[in-house]
């Protein structure tokens, strides 16, 4: 490759993206994201600069000067703050209303699932008020694989019906998104393809104990979510699942059993993982804690490592899904389904429509049979490769366009 290609050089905007969350799944979607843009650009001979753009960082987390090592550059991340911005704006300091204007793209992610109002209205508005900033900028809007919906309030569809319109391309990372998305533009394409934390790196764990089972256990739905009162609308009490399900591998299998974080965080008590396993493994003898991970490659290395895994939190079931590992997905919403069934791998249990006799019911069944389950996660692994190569060709097309259009 000459020379010259290396010195195609293009400013990319990743909004929504964290690094260094407290949630490694969000950490996961852009430390994925990022080695898929790279390694797109690098083959097509472009050097890509990365701005994050999103919530505060977590200071007890390290995947930036990882992922800073594989892009080669420091990677600036900016907070976004929708009411610092309009109140700068009042006081006649126009500098923020231009965040987006040196960048030849911005990648909208989401986090992952945050374009919807099932999380209220303030989040939701959060989100709008971003991608109008990009628009009002007339930069590319991007939307990248995310979930897409649910949309409760018509005054919600219409806003979101506007940004998905006026992106430059929409892509989907499962099914029931895309529903969604034709519900609201039936006249207009978006393109299928999948979750980009498949995608994140991760080195095989050869030291946990054969035949151990991993059991992510989601603080938030222990606490009942962000009420505190069954907000998710669970069909039983996720406690006691918890704690029956452990039960059953410690007593009635071979298994051994280890409790699994993927929210981890010293400062949100409510959505913590690590303080919920803690205080379940206390109830148990010879029952463990997975360390706390440092960052969401740590955490995918080491859950590699499992026979078995269940889980709650998505991202935390991708990475045993992504490393071979059979899983057994513990959903509380339409992106679990949505998810994994656009892959084809029909084992995730709702929680909000089984009780937790038919879940321990199903969880049984489909450990009788991990053969089967093996083997629908091979199958799926390479429809998920297909899909992962779908989207570098849309990247790729991205990048093409934007560095044309702004050299």
């Amino acid at each position: 490759m000459n020379q010259k290609k290396f010195q195609r050089s293009i400013e990319v905007a990743l909004l929504w993206h964290s690094l260094d969350s407290d949630n490694l799944g969000v950490g996961a979607l852009a430390i994925g994201h990022i080695y898929l843009i790279s390694s797109v650009a690098k083959e097509a001979g472009y050097e890509v600069k990365f701005t994050t753009v999103g919530t505060p960082n977590s200071d007890g987390k390290n995947a930036r000067v990882e992922v800073e090592r594989i892009v080669g550059h420091k990677i600036e991340h900016v907070v976004y703050s929708p009411r610092k911005i309009i109140s700068s704006i009042k006081k006649l300091k126009l500098d923020k209303l231009g965040l987006f204007n040196k960048f030849d793209v911005v990648f909208d992610i989401g986090e992952g699932d945050s374009f919807t109002d099932i999380y209220g209205t303030s989040r939701f508005l959060r989100l709008f008020f971003s991608k109008l900033h990009v628009l009002v900028n007339k930069r590319p809007l991007i939307i990248a694989p995310q979930t897409i919906g649910p949309f409760k309030k018509r005054k919600s569809s219409l806003m979101a019906k506007f940004i998905l319109k006026n992106a430059s391309k929409v892509f989907i990372r499962d099914i029931k998104s895309r529903d969604v998305f034709q519900s609201l533009l039936p006249n207009s394409k978006s393109i299928q393809v999948i979750d980009v934390a498949f995608a994140m790196p991760f080195t095989k764990n050869i030291e946990i104990a054969s035949q151990t089972v991993g059991i992510n256990v989601s603080g938030l739905l222990f606490n009942g979510g962000y009420t505190g009162g069954n907000q998710f609308g669970l069909k039983d009490d996720y406690p006691e699942f918890i704690e029956e399900l452990i039960r059953y591998f410690v007593e009635e299998t071979a298994y051994n059993v280890e409790l699994v974080s993927h929210v981890i965080s010293d400062e949100q008590a409510l959505e913590d993982d690590y303080r919920a396993c803690v205080h379940l493994a206390k109830m148990f003898n010879d029952v463990k804690v997975a360390p706390k991970f440092n960052n969401p490659i740590e955490a995918k290395s080491y859950i590699s490592g499992y026979s078995l895994f269940l889980g709650s939190r998505m991202h935390a079931t991708i990475a045993a899904f992504s490393t071979s590992v059979p899983v057994i997905p513990l959903a509380y919403s339409r992106k679990f389904d949505g998810l994994f069934r656009t892959l084809g791998y029909e084992h995730s249990l709702d929680l909000k429509e089984l009780t937790k006799e038919s879940l321990m019911s199903e969880i049984k069944d489909k450990i009788s049979k991990n053969e089967s389950l093996a083997l629908d996660l091979n199958l799926a692994i390479k429809t998920a490769n297909n899909y992962l190569n779908e989207y570098k060709r849309g990247l790729l097309e991205v990048l093409e366009l934007s560095y044309e259009n702004n050299k």
